[in-house]
């Protein structure tokens, strides 16, 4: 009887120490989720705030990297554009000057337009699509009067569309107005026709 009254308090003197670990341990928890809070309600706003400027600071320097960027696009476009142009000067010039030195006739006027399109750069001519173009071009120009005005208008045209393209390219505004005219544009047809 002694043995079972000693085994039952040394099991309640387990149990009550036990019982006393997991108090000191849910106390221990309490008192962190209120440092915590505290920290969350009071002091805690430093570290947030020090990531939310960083993220703003990091922000405004991703956007003036990437205008930085779309300005150098810009002026790379423009500066091709130039290029392009005054390539296209110096083979009207050269044109010009080789019309000049052969004197002027009726056969070397569209025999001048066909040069435009047959006097091709090597760079130029590794390109498959450009050269089956200049060869249209050549023999629609050497078809006469007629021949060399489409493909002065088709030089127009290009010129232009070189220019719209440049354009929409650079102005999304512009962009944005051309599609919801399109849209429009298709809306209006639609109920015009039905």
């Amino acid at each position: 009887v002694h043995g079972e009254q000693a085994a039952k308090a040394s099991g309640t003197r387990a149990l009550e120490a036990t019982i006393a670990e997991r108090n000191a341990a849910i106390q221990s928890l309490e008192r962190k989720v209120s440092q915590l809070q505290t920290i969350g309600a009071g002091g805690g706003d430093q570290p947030s705030g020090d990531f939310e400027r960083k993220a703003k600071e990091l922000a405004q320097l991703l956007m003036e990297k990437q205008s930085a960027l779309e300005s150098k696009r810009a002026e790379v476009d423009q500066w091709r554009t130039r290029y392009e142009v005054s390539q296209q000067r110096l083979r009207e010039a050269e044109l010009v000057s080789s019309a000049l030195n052969k004197g002027p006739d009726s056969s070397t006027t569209s025999r001048r337009q066909g040069q435009r399109y047959s006097d091709l750069s090597s760079a130029e001519a590794q390109d498959s699509e450009i050269v089956s173009k200049h060869k249209i071009m050549t023999q629609l120009a050497a078809k006469g009067q007629f021949g060399a005005k489409v493909v002065g208008v088709a030089e127009h045209l290009d010129r232009f569309s070189l220019r719209a393209g440049g354009l929409l390219r650079h102005n999304s505004l512009l962009r944005v107005f051309l599609v919801c005219y399109v849209i429009v544009l298709q809306l209006y047809m639609f109920i015009v026709i039905s």
